[in-house]
């Protein structure tokens, strides 16, 4: 969207032939979330991607919407895994752990399968506050900081969007007009 809104359509065109060609798995119906030497699709699960390139897919740029229903749906297998005790878990990007409260909120906004069932239990977790915790589990060592009980601003933000509505834009494009010019001096 930054690209087209910008009217960078040359830009735009590249991500969307990279999008749609190099990390489209049709054989799994999912969108990798990069590829290593251009060619070795990357081995993590990444539900976010699902979800933001199921957007631009849906869009009328690309107009393309069972792309975005086929990587949900995948996102929603991988959603119903369930613990030992059969609560569900969620995922959390590398595997079965615990529930990844930004990217479960991720699934609602693009309106995937069970959505209001994922929402509840977003919304047991929620702070007092408001806030919304990374995970139910803090998992120590080398873990992500998504597997964190802190309270997150990303995963707040998603619960707040899958409280009210998508921060995708819909398929009304506006054009920004830039002209930026690098200034000459400048000290960070």
């Amino acid at each position: 969207w930054a690209m087209i809104s910008t009217k960078r359509f040359i830009e735009a065109s590249k991500i969307k032939t990279y999008l749609l060609n190099k990390v489209w798995d049709a054989d799994l119906n999912y969108w990798w979330r990069g590829l290593y030497n251009d060619s070795i699709p990357d081995p993590f699960v990444a539900m976010d991607c699902a979800t933001w390139v199921g957007e631009f897919a849906k869009s009328s740029y690309v107009q393309m919407p069972e792309l975005s229903l086929a990587a949900i749906s995948f996102v929603h297998r991988a959603l119903m895994t369930s613990d030992s005790t059969g609560n569900l878990c969620g995922f959390d990007g590398m595997g079965p752990v615990s529930i990844w409260c930004e990217g479960t909120a991720q699934y609602i906004v693009a309106g995937g399968e069970d959505s209001q069932q994922f929402l509840n239990m977003l919304l047991s977790l929620q702070r007092s506050d408001g806030g919304m915790p990374g995970s139910l589990d803090s998992v120590g060592g080398n873990a992500f900081g998504w597997l964190s009980t802190w309270t997150g601003l990303s995963s707040t933000a998603w619960l707040y969007f899958a409280l009210t509505e998508s921060p995708f834009p819909d398929d009304s494009t506006t054009y920004i007009d830039i002209n930026f010019q690098q200034p000459q001096d400048y000290m960070l």
